[in-house]
């Protein structure tokens, strides 16, 4: 039956499939020839012989690490050598031997009942995912997790803090939580998530600090009138106050830092070296915000006239567009080094529905000639998202697109760097499959 892996049900969720899609060194030759043989003809003939083409991968796979996807690897380094793409689904894991695949076995905590099992530890998590989360947030971590923080009084943040079962110990992820009027620590399954979640509270723990600083700031404040009834991605009222203070002090505090806080003295030397900065910062942020929000405005007020020639043909495919930039908490997740160019971005769409009006042929040929990019990108997207892959180099590849449309709608405002479809293709390589 090959290999056995027993989980622990509380812990379930820390897991991730690709490392144990390499299995051990033993059988990771004789898995990567299975998997070769199960490609489509069409992509397997070109890979002919495959057992050269399994020793080839050998040798170069080395220089990967084990925590990305098998397939996703080997893609890689086919499309480098053959200039081969191998769709991600192509790789058939599920035809495998069942001697070449895991077994996840997973058990009660507290004993060792075998409750599930299976090859696809995916299957696995959304079956019993819910059940597993709540059972690990029943674990004792009375030591570490603390409430009502307003200062930083809780000593060094560790990267990771051991979790006691009853007859098993693992481990989960420290967390700084925004909650509102102060933060608390808690721990969390995932590494990833407890970086998302520690930044903003973080945030919050600056700006509880400097309270006497931001709060005849706020008193201040009011919406300005053309903001009035603007999408409500953005935040309202005290919301969008907040939100764009919130910008600024994750600007000031996090962003273009080497380092993590781990400590009280690294927090209280950030917090004196970044006070200077608050008010300036808060400001700009503001008025970056408000120009994202009334290009976005002006853009849907063009497509709510309807007055351009044409423009049912591309109306869907300018809101599809704006809705990939501008969404539910577009503000926070979307990097700062590239949300500083959103007005360049929508500025680029009033720029290109105005030249539709005067050239409809040459706008439907740049449409076309952008589409394939995007699609792709879309669907890597939703593959990455559903194997739980980051890839850097797919985030710069979909600004890269969001580059060419300024080169191909709108060249007086001139790209961020240099784009083409020779350098999209480039980059594309570049990406795990």
């Amino acid at each position: 039956d090959g290999i056995s892996v027993l989980i622990p049900l509380p812990f379930l969720n820390q897991l991730t499939p690709a490392p144990f899609e390499w299995l051990v060194p033993g059988l990771l030759a004789n898995k990567i020839l299975a998997l070769l043989k199960g490609l489509p003809k069409t992509l397997r003939r070109p890979l002919v012989p495959l057992p050269q083409t399994q020793q080839f991968c050998l040798q170069q796979i080395s220089a990967y690490g084990q925590d990305k996807p098998l397939g996703s690897v080997l893609g890689l380094i086919l499309l480098r050598q053959y200039g081969l793409t191998i769709p991600g689904d192509a790789w058939r894991h599920e035809d495998l031997p069942e001697h070449l695949r895991i077994n996840f076995k997973v058990i009660a905590e507290n004993s060792d009942t075998l409750l599930a099992q299976g090859r696809d530890l995916r299957a696995l998590q959304q079956e019993w995912g819910a059940v597993a989360k709540k059972q690990f947030s029943a674990l004792p971590k009375s030591a570490f997790a603390q409430s009502g923080l307003t200062s930083w009084s809780f000593g060094n943040l560790p990267q990771q803090v051991v979790v006691a079962g009853e007859r098993r110990n693992s481990f989960g992820f420290p967390a700084i939580h925004d909650d509102g009027q102060s933060v608390s620590l808690r721990l969390v399954e995932d590494a990833d998530e407890a970086r998302r979640i520690s930044r903003w509270g973080l945030v919050r723990l600056f700006a509880l600090q400097l309270a006497p600083l931001l709060q005849p700031l706020q008193k201040k404040w009011s919406l300005p009138r053309d903001l009035l009834g603007i999408d409500p991605a953005f935040g309202s009222g005290k919301g969008l106050w907040w939100e764009c203070t919130a910008l600024a002090l994750a600007k000031i505090f996090l962003d273009g830092h080497a380092e993590e806080i781990e400590n009280e003295e690294q927090f209280l030397q950030r917090l004196a070296n970044g006070r200077p900065l608050v008010g300036q910062t808060i400001l700009e942020m503001q008025q970056l915000i408000k120009e994202i929000a009334l290009r976005q405005r002006a853009v849907q007020t063009v497509l709510a006239q309807g007055e351009i020639p044409g423009l049912p043909m591309v109306e869907g495919d300018i809101r599809s567009h704006l809705a990939s930039l501008i969404y539910p908490g577009f503000l926070r997740e979307t990097a700062p080094a590239w949300l500083k160019h959103y007005p360049r971005y929508l500025q680029g769409i009033l720029l290109r529905l105005q030249r539709r009006a005067q050239a409809p042929l040459r706008d439907n040929q740049r449409a076309a000639e952008l589409q394939p990019y995007w699609k792709r990108y879309l669907e890597r997207a939703k593959q990455h998202a559903a194997a739980r892959i980051q890839d850097p180099e797919l985030a710069y590849y979909r600004w890269m697109v969001e580059e060419l449309r300024i080169s191909l709608f709108a060249q007086d405002l001139r790209t961020l760097f240099p784009v083409s479809g020779k350098r999209l293709e480039q980059q594309w390589e570049k990406i795990l499959p």
